[in-house]
């Protein structure tokens, strides 16, 4: 066994261990992803049934940086807090931690920038919550798929910017697709990513008229139906596009 002694003369120690009650002195970090209650109330159980170290990283003015759920359960439970300061972290390690732990939803790393007043990130979450879409095809239409994921770097950078010319467009293409839903109760279809996928190369392409696709949709409902993929909605949209037309009219889709 290694004693105390050894263990200072044989290793040099970086930081200092605090311990307090306190709970006054800590901050949450502006930008910082929101507490999950799901996942703090699963940590309180685990810290009741056995109480295991756990340190709290925090900066210089006590906003954590790392275990903020942790300090939130202990709270509750009254328990001290053991912490060390990292004076110069702040919120890009904060990133970089939960990548390696809990990873962020989209949402959540999307709304991090919003808190911190990054107009292109809040044009995409109030699009996000104005349509019901999907993350990454709204990301994807909303910058006309120059950013594909949260992993783009220019997404993840802070770097990204939606062109009100983009907007415009993505705004356009939602609400075609949010008619296709009223004309198509019953279809679970335009609420699929891979129909909105395919909707979204429909309309790019050369001859493609909307209004004579809208028409037909409105006309005959069944023929939107839940598919496979995106390749299969592809097929699906460009049959609805052509039905009851002369082959010499038919508009062909597919590569």
């Amino acid at each position: 066994m290694v004693s105390k002694k050894d263990l200072k003369d044989c290793f040099e120690s970086e930081f200092k261990i605090y311990k307090t009650t306190n709970y006054d002195l800590f901050k949450f970090m502006h930008g910082n992803r929101q507490i999950n209650e799901l996942h703090r109330n699963r940590l309180m159980q685990s810290l009741k049934k056995r109480r295991l170290f756990s340190l709290i990283v925090a900066n210089r003015n006590f906003e954590i940086i790392d275990g903020q759920h942790r300090f939130v359960g202990l709270r509750e439970m009254k328990e001290p807090i053991h912490f060390i300061i990292i004076d110069d972290y702040g919120l890009d390690e904060i990133r970089i931690l939960n990548s390696h732990t809990q990873n962020w939803t989209p949402r959540e790393f999307l709304k991090s920038y919003c808190d911190l007043g990054y107009n292109e990130y809040r044009k995409l979450f109030e699009f996000m919550d104005q349509y019901d879409w999907p993350f990454n095809e709204a990301l994807r239409i909303c910058t006309r798929n120059k950013v594909r994921s949260r992993g783009d770097v220019v997404f993840s950078g802070g770097t990204m910017i939606i062109g009100d010319a983009d907007m415009e467009r993505a705004r356009w293409i939602a609400d075609k697709i949010r008619d296709i839903k009223s004309y198509c109760p019953e279809s679970t279809a335009p609420k699929h990513a891979a129909f909105i996928a395919a909707f979204r190369r429909a309309v790019d392409v050369k001859g493609f008229k909307i209004t004579q696709f809208m028409d037909k949709v409105k006309k005959y409902p069944f023929l939107i139906q839940r598919q496979r993929d995106t390749n299969d909605y592809i097929v699906m949209i460009e049959k609805a596009y052509n039905y009851n037309q002369t082959k010499a009219t038919h508009l062909r889709m597919r590569d």
